[in-house]
């Protein structure tokens, strides 16, 4: 079986997206599966990876949408494959009028396209039309699947499959709290947008001098943060970081707080990323699969979007509970091992194209999807 992989970017481009979908090529090439990617490039000089990786360089984004007419049409040439397309990613739900109809097609709907404007109007056609054309819709959450107003008129082909990753799992018996000799810490990683709600943790984090709260990540909002920051001891931007450091930050860590403000946040991955490190979170109710992922009074709580009072009462909280926080730990462990591994995913989109390919093929069909 050949599946091709329709993505906005790829790695080594960083992003949740990114990531997910290297997890799903790689993890699926070590089950026999033959894959490739089709995605555009913001970067210069080329990564040499073991398998097919088609980049096309954007030389122009127009409001987050990378512009490139060699992407579009060399969609023409996909043959015997599965097409995967991860959206939102208009481009490719233009350039699928040029495939073959006779391919299956598998949208993942990681994201509403949120603030598009008059954008928005222009492309929905396209949009539509690939959402119409595809044999199976992938929500990453029951969550945003039955929350979001662009996946409603396709609810009959909706499939839920979790979001994966590859990460080391902290020891099954989970963290301690440690509760003298240090500040504890508070650790958000994310681009720097708007849409994170960074800022209002800085603003938790003017309230709490007794902890340390830690910032991975870059973006358009570096300045402002760094402004809001300027005279806060307990406040540390970090911006990009390698894969190691990352995980140094990960096990450093004695809470993990994504503040998100918007449904543009629509899985957060790097939620699965704390939890597999055992570290209880603070998200925001949002609609999206935060909440579906950080599960309240199991594995942390979430608390309404852009109250800074709220956030400061729910990590004061953990963070001065023991019990609570080791309870919270351990449920995050398992949480992990039983929702959301890389291999999981893989094994649920392999058995997805089966289907849909069987389909195709005059074998039977994917059945009637549900969330």
């Amino acid at each position: 079986m050949e599946v091709i992989h329709v993505s906005k970017f790829y790695f080594p481009e960083k992003g949740g997206m990114e990531t997910v979908v290297k997890d799903l090529v790689e993890e699926a090439i070590t089950k026999g599966v033959f894959v490739s990617v089709h995605a555009f490039s913001s970067l210069k000089e080329e990564c040499e990876l073991d398998y097919e990786v088609n980049r096309f360089y954007a030389r122009y984004v127009v409001s987050s949408m990378p512009l490139s007419f060699r992407y579009i049409f060399s969609m023409k040439n996909f043959k015997r494959s599965v097409i995967h397309i991860h959206a939102p990613n208009p481009l490719a739900c233009l350039g699928l009028f040029l495939v073959d109809r006779s391919l299956p097609v598998v949208i993942t709907h990681h994201a509403d396209m949120v603030g598009k404007g008059l954008l928005k109007k222009l492309i929905f056609p396209f949009v539509r039309y690939a959402y119409n054309r595809a044999d199976a819709v992938i929500a990453t959450s029951n969550n945003y699947a039955h929350s979001s107003e662009e996946l409603r008129p396709y609810l009959s082909k909706i499939q839920v499959i979790p979001l994966g990753t590859n990460v080391p799992i902290r020891d099954a018996g989970g963290k301690k709290l440690i509760s003298f000799g240090r500040k504890k810490v508070v650790l958000a990683m994310g681009r720097l947008v708007e849409y994170k709600g960074f800022r209002y943790l800085i603003d938790v984090a003017r309230l709490c001098p007794d902890i340390e709260f830690r910032f991975v990540g870059d973006g358009p909002e570096m300045s402002t943060l760094s402004t809001m920051a300027k005279n806060l001891n307990n406040v540390v931007l970090l911006g990009r970081v390698t894969e190691e450091e990352k995980n140094i930050e990960l096990d450093n860590a004695d809470l993990f707080c994504l503040p998100s403000t918007t449904r543009a946040e629509a899985f957060g991955v790097v939620l699965l990323e704390a939890l597999a490190k055992g570290l209880p979170i603070v998200t925001t109710e949002i609609g999206s699969g935060n909440s579906f992922v950080n599960v309240h009074g199991l594995t942390g709580f979430n608390v309404p979007p852009g109250n800074v009072l709220a956030l400061k009462e729910a990590i004061v909280g953990v963070l001065s509970n023991s019990s609570q926080y080791q309870k919270m730990s351990e449920n995050a462990i398992n949480r992990y091992e039983v929702l959301f591994t890389r291999n999981k995913m893989s094994e649920a989109y392999i058995e997805l194209y089966k289907s849909c390919k069987a389909r195709r093929d005059g074998g039977g069909g994917i059945g009637a999807l549900s969330v």
